[in-house]
């Protein structure tokens, strides 16, 4: 198996945002590597953004690109797209191929006790995917995925490899805290469930940041709901299929 694949959920979110791709970066090193991103539309369409170790143009994945969750089931996590490493031949030595980078922002407003008002809010994250170096027989040990909010600390974690497999899907959680402040996580602890209810937790987020293992962001002032959106993925559907190239 020469490529190496991660899929990339969209787990929980407050009713009343909507979350959107804004920015995809292919950055890979020099040496026989292919890069990309795709994301998933009515009847399977893909939407591209790559880029080569020969420096090739980019696809066609316009900017920004809303991911809805879908309406019949809004707990159930919806497909944001797939990363792809592929190493075109062997290279001489270890050499780690690069990384692929992903920028989102989350508006709408926020209701975060009942009969109380909407809250407006936006934020804006990334997340980024590295694998370590690709070996001359074998594919990378880990891929590292970091993530977190423009202007605040942000976290990582550790995914291994399989043999003759791709990477564990990766589902990313949102949660509102009692001071608008976002947290967003790709291992939510199971002791944390109980205590939030559609998205929103009554305790501070800080209290639980190394158990959730929670990158933290505050409101972007200015960014709320009505940016331009290019387009949405409206394949969000209960169906099956396959997400390899």
């Amino acid at each position: 198996m020469a490529d190496l694949n991660t899929k990339i959920n969209l787990g929980m979110l407050a009713p009343g945002l909507k979350f959107s791709l804004t920015k995809v970066d292919v950055i890979l090193e020099r040496g026989p590597f292919f890069g990309s991103f795709t994301g998933w539309g009515v009847n399977g369409q893909r939407f591209k953004n790559q880029i080569s170790g020969a420096n090739l143009a980019g696809g066609n994945l316009k900017m920004p690109l809303e991911v809805p969750k879908m309406k019949s089931d809004p707990e159930a996590p919806v497909h944001i797209g797939t990363t792809k490493f592929t190493r075109e031949v062997s290279p001489g030595q270890n050499v780690a191929p690069g990384r692929i980078e992903l920028q989102f922002q989350i508006v709408g407003s926020v209701v975060l006790k009942k009969g109380e008002r909407p809250q407006p809010c936006g934020y804006k994250g990334f997340i980024t995917i590295t694998p370590t170096e690709w070996g001359r027989v074998q594919r990378p040990d880990n891929v590292q995925i970091a993530y977190g909010f423009f202007g605040e600390p942000g976290r990582s974690t550790l995914i291994g490899v399989p043999a003759l497999r791709d990477t564990q899907d990766l589902q990313f959680d949102f949660v509102i805290g009692p001071d608008m402040k976002i947290g967003m996580t790709p291992s939510l602890s199971t002791s944390l469930l109980n205590k939030i209810s559609g998205g929103i937790i009554d305790v501070t987020l800080q209290a639980h940041q190394e158990l959730a293992n929670f990158a933290i962001g505050s409101k972007v002032p200015g960014l709320v709901e009505g940016v331009n959106i290019v387009g949405t993925i409206p394949g969000n559907v209960r169906r099956k299929r396959q997400y390899r190239a």
